[in-house]
């Protein structure tokens, strides 16, 4: 167990699974934060940031050399609903305003730009890295979603959102799981990298900003720079 919005936890997560396993085979990035307001942790960083970006970087970082020793490791990292078009490099923490599922969609965007140029470090290894959204599930994070965290024109929709996301006994949180397991089993993606799929397992598009080398490095250098990884 571990606070992932602490970068010490996560150094301590990986020391236990280092010091448990002499390899990894699968490593699924899913822990996500919606935050109904802005908030730093213990580290200084915004709460959506740390979670929903830095954390997945530190971790799989961390836990590589593990991944090394494996014959075929696949890391899979969760992404949120609709993933914007534009990253907002200016208020990535939210440092201008701070709008909810905005905030939360950003981190999201930056997470995969980050997670793919990842994949682009460790080619050539026994290593893919590849993201997926799991669909619409009721969860802590989702019933946890407040009207003000919506932009105000859609707050209308807060009682349908509210409605799809009711408590049903883990149904759709159990329907969610099938993308990170079809992408951590199936011998379909063997040595697939560096891609997105949806909830129907199926490859998609990833946001063209993504394929932004300039744009992509830089977001890659600044999360380096926040977990303390050297360059």
């Amino acid at each position: 167990m571990a606070d992932v919005s602490k970068q010490a936890d996560i150094k301590a997560l990986a020391s236990q699974v280092k010091e448990k396993y002499t390899r990894l085979d699968i490593l699924i990035n899913n822990a996500g934060l919606a935050a109904a307001k802005r908030q730093t942790t213990y580290d200084g960083v915004e709460s959506n940031f740390a979670v929903n970006v830095v954390a997945p970087f530190l971790l799989t970082h961390l836990l590589l050399d593990s991944l090394k020793n494996s014959q075929s490791a696949r890391v899979i990292t969760l992404m949120g609903g609709d993933v914007p078009n534009k990253l907002e490099t200016d208020n990535i923490q939210s440092e201008r305003n701070f709008d909810g599922l905005n905030s939360y969609s950003q981190s999201k965007l930056a997470m995969m730009m980050v997670m793919y140029e990842f994949s682009q470090h460790v080619q050539g290894s026994k290593i893919t890295m590849n993201c997926c959204y799991p669909g619409q599930a009721s969860t802590n994070m989702t019933r946890n979603v407040t009207p003000e965290m919506l932009p105000k024109a859609m707050r209308w929709m807060f009682p349908i959102f509210k409605l799809m996301t009711r408590p049903d006994n883990d149904k759709s949180a159990a329907k969610a799981s099938q993308s990170s397991v079809y992408l951590a089993s199936s011998i379909e993606v063997e040595g697939i990298t560096g891609k997105y799929f949806n909830p129907k397992c199926k490859e998609t598009t990833m946001p063209k900003i993504v394929f932004d080398p300039e744009v992509r490095q830089n977001m890659w250098k600044r999360v380096q720079q926040i977990a303390g990884v050297p360059a």
